[in-house]
Parts: C-alpha cells; sequence; structure tokens
C-alpha cells in the first residue's frame, strides 16, 4: 500500500467529528486506539490509511481463502485433466467405458466445485463494527 495512492483515491472510510470538546480525540476502531487533533477530525480521517488493522480483515480471510481453495481446482481442473483428456488415443475416447469413467469424473469435479463456489457466496458477510470515540 505504501507504493499506490488506494487510500487517498479510492478508500472512502472517512471519518469525520465536530464540536469536538477538547484539543484532542481518541479514536478506537477494531482493536486500535489512536489520537488525533480536532482539526484532523474535522476535516476527516481517511480510517484505513490511519490505522493499521481493521474489523473487516478476518472476514476478508476467510473470503480470500475461499476463493483460493477454488481457484486452486479451477486450475488442476483445466489445466491437468481437461487439458489431458483432449489428449487420449482415439480408440480410448471411443471406447464406452472410459467414456463412463470420464463422466463420473466430471460430475464429481463439478460437485467438488459447487460446494466450494457455495463457501465462497457463504464468506461474503455484512461486518458489524463500533468506531469508538473519547
Amino acid at each position: 500500500m505504501p507504493y499506490l495512492p488506494f487510500n487517498q483515491d479510492l478508500n472512502r472510510l472517512t471519518l469525520k467529528v465536530t464540536n469536538v470538546a477538547g484539543d484532542k480525540a481518541k479514536v478506537t476502531w477494531g482493536s486500535e486506539t489512536k489520537e488525533f487533533s480536532k482539526d484532523q477530525l474535522a476535516a476527516g480521517i481517511n480510517l484505513t490509511a490511519e490505522f493499521n488493522t481493521s474489523p473487516f480483515e478476518p472476514a476478508f480471510q476467510k473470503l480470500q481463502g475461499a476463493v483460493g481453495q477454488k481457484q486452486n481446482l479451477e486450475t488442476m481442473m483445466i489445466k491437468q485433466w481437461i487439458t489431458n483428456f483432449r489428449g487420449l488415443p482415439p480408440d480410448l475416447k471411443s471406447d464406452p467405458e472410459m467414456q463412463q469413467a470420464l463422466e463420473t469424473m466430471r460430475k464429481a469435479f463439478i460437485s467438488y466445485w459447487q460446494k466450494l463456489e457455495a463457501n465462497v457466496r457463504q464468506q461474503l458477510v455484512p461486518v458489524k463494527h463500533v468506531v469508538k470515540i473519547e
């Protein structure tokens, strides 16, 4: 992130606080607390640029892990199985027993892929979080 202007250009998690009683206030987001001046808070602070971690990270990590599992299966299915099926000798391609075996494998791959796809979708959940200002 230090090499890209992502937070400045695209991140919209900006906290603006008006009517701060003192010169400074503590802001807690997730497990991290930082202190900001009254002027900084009035102008708005970019939460993801200011805080090293966010309450979204555990959910993002679970989602990323589920997507990675699905992508690994998809890569293996395409690069190792589907691509290699094309190279079967003609007599095996026309063999009914081989066709049945390939169809069984295809169904098994699709079934497993569907489970991984459903797991990815289950990871897309709202994240509830609190921003505390003291």
